[in-house]
């Protein structure tokens, strides 16, 4: 009688243990991958928008600054720019069997980043050089809407490696920096 007992429990015990290590396991390759994108593409969100509140506060205040200051703000975002597409090209392609497409994804949007930061610069230099305050203003209003839709930009890229890599998308679902980019 003790033997069943005793194995009943052993067999309990042992299916436990089989499900915490399920629970617990490593993140998969596609996960790992998809915060390896993902999180460089959260810094730089946090970045362009704590530049873009800067660029507003400035603008609600404006002194002899302003022009120097903002122009050194549209610097920082095309520094980060630049790290995001170093950090979206070193994440490497995806693991699995449409890495193809989700590079391509990848490959646009930093194509299009580039672009971006390449008009922000321009528009920054005009900035800097405009003599009157509506050649100004027309810059600002420029940038901001560069800048915005470069976000835009890379929400919608997380969506699109949902659409075109179907094998990534659990990985994209669990990865917790892409969370992060969706609540936006």
């Amino acid at each position: 009688m003790l033997l069943p007992r005793f194995s009943l429990v052993v067999a309990s015990v042992a299916l436990v243990a089989l499900l915490v290590a399920g629970c617990g396991g490593s993140p998969s390759p596609q996960e790992t991958w998809a915060n390896s994108v993902c999180e460089p593409l959260v810094t730089w969100k946090d970045q362009i928008s704590a530049i873009g509140d800067d660029v507003t506060s400035e603008l609600k205040s404006p002194s002899a600054e302003t022009r120097a200051n903002i122009t050194a703000s549209v610097t920082k975002a095309e520094q980060a720019t630049t790290t995001l597409v170093a950090d979206l090209k070193a994440a490497g392609p995806p693991p699995g069997e449409h890495s193809a497409a989700a590079k391509n994804v990848l490959d646009g949007l930093a194509k299009s980043l580039r672009q971006t930061s390449a008009t922000v610069k321009t528009e920054a230099d005009t900035l800097q050089s405009s003599a009157s305050i509506s050649q100004a203003i027309t810059s600002l209003g420029q940038i901001g809407a560069e800048i915005a839709g470069a976000v835009a930009q890379t929400q919608s890229a997380v969506a699109s490696l949902d659409a075109v890599a179907s094998d990534l998308k659990d990985g994209i679902d669990k990865a917790s920096s892409c969370k992060e980019l969706r609540k936006s």
